[in-house]
């Protein structure tokens, strides 16, 4: 299986800890209440414009040794945030990985785990 033929997150998950193993860092966010507390975090964390902007749809996947967490946004972009967990934020925290699709997302997470 390529990166372009995952068309999902659990695909995504799946073919990873297949390759990784126990290895694998990353799991599916799958229930709706882990998913809201994860993006009122980001919301705590990013300015109201910012967090407004971004139109977040939900919390996707969190990294289980970092505080990564892929999260969709309504126009179809991606983005890796890592949290900090604080309101006084220095400028340009939390940072991010930004995808224009969810084929990026793959491409990258497979990618990462080719290295």
């Amino acid at each position: 299986m390529r990166s372009d033929d995952i068309k999902t997150v659990s695909e995504l998950i799946s073919r990873m800890e297949k390759e990784l193993g126990e290895d694998c860092d990353w799991e599916e966010v799958t229930s709706p209440d882990r998913s809201r507390n994860f993006v009122r975090e980001l919301e705590n964390e990013l300015s109201a414009d910012d967090f407004s902007s971004l139109r977040v749809l939900s919390a996707a996947a969190k990294c289980t040794s970092r505080d990564d967490v892929l999260f969709s946004m309504a126009d179809g972009r991606w983005r890796i945030y890592h949290l900090t967990y604080s309101r006084n934020n220095a400028a340009g925290f939390p940072r991010y990985r930004e995808f224009k699709d969810f084929s990026a997302v793959a491409e990258y997470f497979i990618g990462m785990n080719h290295e």
